[in-house]
């Protein structure tokens, strides 16, 4: 049945906060008749699955998919699959929702055309106090104003800050906001014709930042880019959370996603080749506007590969859960910095290009010194 949205929410184990996102979800200002949850169970060993099958049989307007585990690409994908819906959105299932998050981005979408409309969300910080939880919640806007454009400069600029916040994207004489990630799925409303046209999927083989690899090429195809400056999404920040827990792997799967994102930037048929002109003048060789728009990229990338290097001390290099000597650590650390695509970002990065405490972190990359990192990051861990 034709639907004006469908809405995607890839779940795995978090029977603990499910209720209250699909509650959310519900509670919607449009009719159910014009919108459609399809829940992904990837695999489930708590009780979500069987949460996602009582909201199915109770709500007509909501399905669930049981697959395997195979990581949220491919749940996001199977939902994509199935989807009926004009526009598609996201929703992570440990996160919630405002009672307009359809209506607004939608209405919007609808005046403007746009291929992808990006819409404002809390942060909402959780720690545990003595058994409880403690919330925190911060206002992240992207921007001052609201924007629709179709300059390809302006959508060039988001693309590298989807890559790194501290990139701050420009559209017509205005800045967005500094450290406010653009990478996330959930922030968006994606045109489906648009998704399909171009064949945009979640890269499965990754099981880190593919939602940055899907927006990272979904605004390299897009035509049409708005922006709505209303809080529309909870996300929510949970120790146990995918991108704060200890992950040994992590270094390895995070050059995976580099390893994507290097070949996308590159990737150029042998047609856009021959039409490439290059201007010379007599001593110096201009670069083309294709060239600065992959220098650009570059930079943004080389600068996350930095930043993820930084968060691998965190949560892998000189993590606490970490069964190895300090030596061994350290060596950890120093094999790293040797080894690509770390090795050329710190060589290439320029340090004003950097947020203050990466400058550091850049520093001590090109010094081949790891001790100065786990010096670092016991200042700010503890």
């Amino acid at each position: 049945m034709h639907k004006k949205i469908s809405c995607i929410v890839p779940v795995y184990n978090v029977s603990k906060y499910l209720r209250r996102c699909l509650d959310s979800l519900i509670n919607q200002t449009i009719p159910t008749t014009d919108y459609e949850i399809i829940l992904v169970d990837d695999g489930s060993t708590d009780d979500s699955g069987s949460i996602c099958d009582e909201y199915s049989y109770e709500y007509d307007f909501i399905s669930v998919i049981h697959q395997k585990n195979k990581g949220p690409a491919a749940a996001r994908n199977a939902g994509l699959q199935a989807a009926c819906g004009d526009y598609i959105s996201f929703a992570d299932p440990d996160d919630y929702v405002s009672e307009r998050f359809f209506e607004i981005p939608y209405a919007h979408a609808m005046q403007y055309g746009a291929d992808i409309v990006i819409f404002d969300a809390y942060k909402d910080m959780i720690r545990d106090r003595n058994g409880r939880e403690a919330v925190k919640t911060q206002m992240n806007p992207h921007a001052k104003y609201g924007f629709c454009t179709e300059e390809a400069d302006d959508i060039q600029s988001m693309r590298c800050q989807i890559l790194y916040p501290y990139m701050a994207a420009s559209v017509y004489d205005f800045k967005f906001y500094k450290n406010v990630p653009l990478a996330a799925p959930w922030d968006k409303l994606y045109r489906a014709e648009f998704l399909r046209s171009n064949n945009l999927k979640f890269p499965e083989n990754l099981r880190v930042l593919d939602d940055m690899c899907f927006n990272f090429e979904a605004f390299g195809k897009a035509k049409v880019v708005s922006y709505v400056p209303s809080f529309l999404y909870h996300y929510q920040v949970v120790n146990s959370s995918i991108t704060n827990s200890y992950r040994p792997d992590r270094p390895q799967q995070d050059i995976k996603a580099f390893w994507h994102l290097y070949e996308m930037i590159n990737e150029k048929s042998e047609v856009q080749e021959n039409r490439q002109i290059k201007r010379q003048n007599l001593q110096n060789q201009e670069i083309s506007a294709d060239e600065e728009k992959k220098e650009a990229q570059m930079t943004a990338l080389y600068a996350r590969v930095i930043k993820s290097f930084a968060i691998c001390c965190r949560l892998c290099f000189f993590n606490k859960e970490k069964k190895e000597s300090r030596k061994e650590q350290l060596s950890t650390a120093c094999r790293y910095m040797e080894l690509e695509p770390y090795k050329t970002a710190f060589e290439k990065i320029s340090l004003r290009d950097l947020e203050w405490k990466l400058k550091i972190v850049a520093v001590v990359g090109r010094l081949k010194k790891p001790w100065m990192l786990y010096l670092l990051h016991k200042l700010q861990n503890g």
